[in-house]
């Protein structure tokens, strides 16, 4: 049930991600397409658990303004919509917008890191956007993640780092791309600085 829909989201959360060291998916259309197939993912986890996922709402909102084209140009990114998602990523976890933010939640079940997976991927996208404004934004959000799950400390959190965070940036690191290298290089240094105390 709960496990199979959420490796579900998490699989087709991945190709809004980059592929191997290319930035993966440009088309707008293509991306709104994916972030309407989580949503529904969302929603017949909520019909068949019959338990409303706030956590995942939540992320799926995000997600539909993360993917979101200019309304005069669809091929271009909305920044009005765009901007303050990455840099409520980018700020304090605890506060309205940050990654920790979005995975409070009352019951325990719903409070799953692993649900964040689609906004990972959609930073780790824009790390190779050539707008700097974001590249740099979805670099601080991915270091706020870092520091967010390093400060939380439980295994979920630990884990999402070491599976999903960990791959990516591997990936990234044989990016052709020198911009995107160097931010994936500063991604590395921030998981190794954030991790120090842990064996």
């Amino acid at each position: 049930g709960h496990d199979v829909a959420l490796s579900h989201l998490q699989t087709i959360a991945k190709l809004l991600g980059p592929n191997k060291g290319n930035p993966g998916i440009a088309d707008r259309e293509v991306r709104q397409k994916i972030a309407s197939v989580i949503t529904a993912i969302a929603r017949h986890e909520e019909e068949d658990g019959k338990s409303k996922s706030a956590v995942l709402q939540n992320v799926c909102k995000s997600l539909a303004r993360l993917c979101a084209s200019h309304h005069k140009h669809i091929e271009e990114c909305n920044f009005d919509e765009v901007l303050p998602v990455l840099n409520g990523l980018g700020g304090p976890p605890e506060e309205d917008g940050g990654w920790a933010f979005y995975v409070h939640s009352k019951s325990k079940a719903d409070a799953d890191p692993r649900k964040l997976t689609p906004l990972v991927y959609c930073c780790f996208h824009f790390i190779y956007d050539e707008d700097g404004v974001l590249s740099r934004g979805a670099l601080k959000a991915l270091k706020s993640l870092v520091s967010a799950a390093a400060a939380i400390g439980k295994n979920a959190w630990l884990q999402m780092i070491e599976t999903t965070f960990i791959s990516s940036v591997r990936a990234g690191l044989t990016s052709h791309d020198a911009n995107a290298r160097r931010a994936f290089v500063l991604l590395m240094a921030e998981v190794s600085r954030s991790f120090a105390s842990y064996d």
